[in-house]
């Protein structure tokens, strides 16, 4: 089973960032994890966190195998460290970049605060344990960005 669940984290990982994506004005992508499936396109901060510990500890266990690079592992450390707003607080599909004016413009009278991202306690701690883990096991990569 958990060979089955590493299997799907390797499948599921966004490999590349969009065509044109300053154009489109898109948050990079390469290295993430998806809300559902790597086709709906869009980084999670918690689905790419979340991915990132199974990851690193199933494939430190003894005798498992390795699925994933190293740089693979690297580049999803570097998606979440993107993630983080200027308030220290996680997103969850890309860091705050406009501001609450934006909500006025919000079509969906059932879903307030869609328009802006806010940081969100569940992202947050999320990528912070992901962070912490993935130091234990790659104490080089990015330090100083990490701590």
């Amino acid at each position: 089973m958990l060979i089955k669940a590493l299997e799907y984290l390797e499948d599921s990982q966004i490999r590349e960032d969009c065509r044109d994506q300053e154009v489109s004005y898109r948050h990079p992508r390469k290295g993430a994890w998806a809300f559902s499936t790597k086709d709906q396109g869009y980084t999670v901060s918690d689905c790419t966190a979340e991915g990132v510990k199974a990851v690193v500890m199933l494939q430190n266990i003894p005798g498992f195998p390795r699925m994933l690079s190293d740089e693979r592992i690297h580049d999803a450390i570097d998606i979440l460290l993107t993630m983080q707003n200027a308030s220290g607080g996680c997103s969850s599909y890309e860091p705050t970049r406009g501001s609450e004016y934006m909500e006025y413009l919000n079509a969906a009278e059932v879903f307030g605060r869609i328009m802006v991202e806010y940081d969100y306690p569940e992202c947050t701690t999320a990528c912070v344990t992901a962070l912490s883990l993935f130091t234990q096991h790659y104490p080089n990569y990015r330090k100083d960005d990490i701590a």
